[in-house]
């Protein structure tokens, strides 16, 4: 910003320079930049431009355009993008890049007109780093949407005691210096991490300390039953129905998402390293750093329960505007927040307050995982309800794209007393099919109370996926038939498609290459393995196994009949024997002729 007196001189100076003659410019500008001690021309120019001073000269055809390769600027322009850390400082300036990229192949013009080109397209490294466009959001009632976000902070305690007391202690700069990480690692279990939550609707704030080495879904669990609960000197409370957060691993975990299905509490979470998303609890955060954390300063505190002690008193006198000397309001709305959160009791709000249930069950969500349940051909789930304690019955039928024998994931409803569940059906291609279901009810005689009376309806659940598919496949095997002509057909044992797929006539007019059969080799079985050859039995021994066969010494008739059979052998006794209890004539048996 230059003075008033200033701009006056550098007016003369462009007078000046418009009246030159040629040749005499340079002398005009070497005198302004001695008079304002500027070192190039760029910024006299740059400062005459601003006051609206024009050179007078005619502007070139050209004006605008440039012959920078378009395709090696971008090249440019994002190899600098990528190198940015987080820091902001870029790795990758232009000089730099120039070097690099003009021995891949890319052309560039000097740095200088580089640089003017960036800044004229928007694409600098500083451009490139400036947060993204955003909007807003508001929510209509409170308990709408909670945010929640866990903060490190400079508190720690270390082990042993003074007096019987633990020493509050803070992080100094050499331990949080960037490139000293062995220091923070000695203490890492004994940082304390802040968990700050807000209301969106009334901007009411709520936090509790943990003393732990980091984040985890058992430490946020515990944070999230705590603020939804009672607590003494605060009416905050209840269930909300949306929660936005990060992605931080404890906030995605399956423990987490699986307890607050069953809570009924949405769960959505922002774009990675995108703070502003949720800027309410960031800047509750702040808040909470400054307004409490600012205070221990002068008057410590022994010990993280100490911490939250006080820190549950300072929360319900902020909320309440009632610190003293300080304007507690909320900038949006003008109340106290915990007046702006009051507002749930209006009629138009009131059923929006979900208290939380009772402790052992949110417990229970926390522990058990999901249930895997197979769809029956009643298309009905069974299933242990936590509240009900006891199995019950749920119909699926109205759910779409269900089926028998389909699995599906359940979980318990634990918000309320009517024992619902939340059935899930993934789906392969696409987001997962959730429904909440009501259990079905019985009357005391064990019928389904919505079941019709026998004679008076009947009780036809809509074609499922299967059905529906099982159907549109018999129409294309039984063309131009109704359903009930299809059935028949098919009871008929009917030829599908009309008789007109060739199945087998084909396989006859396949013509089989000519092969020769090869001749294998005989195997030398051991002699075991080799069939004896078999011999008729003689006279004697086929009467002798007559006789054991009949049970009786044989009579002469038999021994006659006996005569005239020739080459008997012993599978052949059976048949003799029954001839001779049914006195039939004998059949002559030449074996081996």
């Amino acid at each position: 910003m230059i003075s008033e007196q200033a701009k006056i001189d550098l007016i003369g100076f462009g007078k000046k320079l418009q009246q030159a003659k040629h040749g005499e410019k340079s002398n005009i500008v070497k005198k302004a930049l001695s008079h304002f001690g500027w070192s190039s021309h760029h910024t006299l120019y740059r400062e005459l431009n601003k006051l609206g001073w024009t050179s007078g000269k005619q502007q070139r055809k050209d004006a605008g355009s440039t012959s920078q390769d378009e395709q090696s600027l971008l090249m440019l322009a994002a190899m600098s993008k990528t190198s940015a850390r987080a820091n902001g400082k870029t790795l990758m300036e232009t000089p730099n890049a120039i070097s690099v990229l003009s021995q891949n192949g890319f052309t560039f013009k000097s740095p200088s007109t580089v640089n003017k080109l960036l800044r004229d397209r928007s694409l600098t490294a500083k451009q490139m780093k400036q947060d993204t466009t955003h909007g807003h959001f508001r929510t209509e009632h409170p308990n709408q949407v909670h945010l929640v976000d866990p903060s490190l902070c400079v508190l720690y305690y270390p082990p042993g005691s003074t007096k019987g007391m633990r020493v509050q202690k803070y992080t100094t700069a050499a331990e949080q210096y960037k490139n000293k990480p062995e220091m923070l690692e000695k203490i890492k279990n004994l940082r304390v991490w802040r968990y700050v939550m807000v209301d969106h609707f009334s901007g009411l704030v709520t936090v509790k300390y943990y003393e732990c080495a980091g984040e985890s879904q058992e430490i946020l669990y515990d944070f999230l039953i705590w603020a939804w609960g009672k607590m003494s000197g605060s009416p905050f409370h209840g269930l909300p129905r949306t929660m936005y957060w990060d992605k931080g691993s404890a906030n995605t975990s399956k423990a987490i998402k699986y307890a607050l299905n069953c809570l009924s509490v949405e769960n959505i979470a922002h774009t990675t390293h995108l703070a502003r998303a949720k800027g309410a609890v960031e800047q509750a955060n702040n808040l909470v750093e400054k307004l409490l954390e600012g205070r221990l300063l002068f008057e410590p505190v022994n010990s993280v329960e100490e911490l939250n002690a006080i820190a549950v008193k300072w929360q319900n006198a902020y909320n309440a505007d009632l610190i003293p000397n300080y304007n507690a309001k909320h900038n949006r709305h003008g109340l106290a927040r915990t007046d702006a959160w009051l507002k749930i009791m209006q009629p138009e709000f009131i059923q929006h307050l979900h208290e939380l249930p009772a402790a052992d069950y949110c417990r229970y969500i926390f522990t058990h995982e999901p249930v895997l349940r197979t769809v029956s051909g009643e298309l009905e789930i069974t299933f242990r309800h936590p509240v009900a304690k006891k199995s019950l019955t749920y119909s699926v039928a109205e759910i779409d794209g269900i089926y028998a024998k389909q699995k599906v994931l359940v979980n318990p409803i634990v918000l309320g007393d009517d024992a619902r569940v939340l059935v899930t059906i993934a789906q392969p291609l696409g987001d997962d099919i959730k429904c909440e279901l009501a259990p079905v009810l019985f009357n005391e005689m064990g019928f389904r109370i919505d079941s019709p009376v026998f004679g008076e309806g009947f009780d036809t659940k809509k074609d499922s996926v299967v059905d529906t598919n099982q159907k549109a496949l018999d129409r294309v095997a039984f063309p131009n038939m109704l359903d009930e002509e299809i059935e028949k057909a098919k009871a008929k044992k009917a030829t599908p498609f009309n008789a007109q797929i060739d199945a087998l006539s084909h396989i006859k007019n396949i013509d089989l290459p000519t092969a020769i059969t090869p001749k294998g080799s005989k195997l030398d079985l051991p002699t075991e393995f080799v069939p004896t050859e078999a011999k008729p039995l003689s006279p004697l021994k086929l009467k002798r196994a007559v006789m054991n066969a009949l049970g009786r010494d044989l009579e002469p008739k038999d021994i006659d009949v006996l005569a005239q059979y020739k080459a008997v052998f012993v599978e052949d006794i059976p048949g003799i024997v029954d001839e001779l209890l049914n006195n039939k004539a004998p059949v002559l048996k030449v074996v081996n002729t």
